[in-house]
């Protein structure tokens, strides 16, 4: 079903809706008859995932940070695995490697992931048996996998250790250190900021930059140190998806992320100092010597759609 709607529409946020959208039907049977469908499903997702992330990954994490009324057991996964994914590239893993750690972001909640959909709906806290089925998703999840045909080590091993903490203070075993895969601690560390920056039902998301400030005061007790330095530096300071006003007094939404010093992120202008809705968003780039950005927003009202931010309308 995903390859025949990725043929027919190139925009990257219908490719991303019909990815999401394969991804919620695979983990849902998945979850209940795992079998070598699932499999099956989970490597056409990733290999459509690194395709439309090799072409469009700002949109995406825009996409995710902006739109905030897709469920959050379908949007969590593909935040880590196209996070991860960013990470791994700029480490150079190779393609194998990176499409297992695809995989297994993709399925890392395969576990509990009724639960995650039920608890959305709910107001009250976990009850003791959701709570004990969080603890042991983990391990659920991989053995769903294994029942469906999963082989691949490194997937497995993603699904089982992806709330494993370097301290020690993790679970479902509570392993330290080098005991930890790094492909594990990538999903980890991909994980809790995913976990932070996207909304529930219950509670707003976490912005953007107090969650990659939270992941720098974690470094080297639950994260990585070494990954949370690449995966801060990545995602920038001004990560896709947020929200900012430039000295202008224009209000905008960060479109691209900044390249280096030298090269500022981009910005979506849809409103204009006076306050009005421009009819179609501006281009600011905020390189040194151009417009520059004056202050971090809460999440405003977007009054255009994300493909008009890129152009793409």
């Amino acid at each position: 079903m995903h390859n025949e709607t990725l043929e027919r529409d190139g925009s990257p946020v219908v490719r991303l809706n019909a990815i999401r959208d394969s991804l919620r039907e695979t983990l849902h049977f998945g979850a209940t008859a795992p079998t070598s469908a699932l499999v099956e499903a989970i490597a056409a997702l990733s290999t459509d995932l690194e395709s439309l992330i090799t072409e469009h990954v700002d949109t995406l994490l825009c996409v995710l940070l902006v739109d905030d009324l897709a469920p959050y057991a379908e949007i969590h996964p593909l935040m880590v695995a196209i996070t991860c994914e960013v990470v791994a590239r700029n480490r150079a893993l190779d393609s194998l490697l990176r499409g297992s750690i695809r995989a297994a972001a993709l399925t890392c909640n395969l576990g509990m992931f009724a639960l995650q959909q039920d608890a959305a709906r709910q107001s009250s806290p976990l009850d003791p048996a959701q709570r004990s089925l969080v603890n042991e998703h983990p391990l659920l999840g991989a053995t769903l996998l294994q029942k469906a045909g999963v082989t691949d080590p490194v997937w497995l091993d993603v699904v089982r250790h992806h709330h494993e903490k370097v301290d020690g203070s993790g679970y479902p075993l509570g392993l330290k250190g080098s005991a930890i895969s790094p492909p594990s601690r990538l999903v980890a560390l991909a994980d809790i900021y995913a976990a932070m920056v996207l909304p529930r039902q219950y509670r707003d998301g976490v912005h953007a930059q107090n969650a990659l400030r939270e992941i720098f005061l974690l470094r080297g007790t639950h994260i990585d140190a070494g990954l949370a330095a690449d995966f801060i530096r990545l995602l920038g300071v001004y990560p896709p998806g947020i929200f900012v006003r430039l000295k202008s007094g224009e209000l905008g939404v960060v479109i691209k992320r900044g390249e280096s010093k030298r090269r500022g992120p981009v910005i979506g202008c849809f409103r204009s100092a006076h306050g009005g809705a421009y009819a179609q968003p501006l281009w600011r780039d905020t390189s040194p010597g151009a417009s520059e950005i004056d202050e971090v927003l809460p999440r405003q009202f977007l009054p255009c759609s994300i493909p008009a931010l890129y152009g793409m309308q």
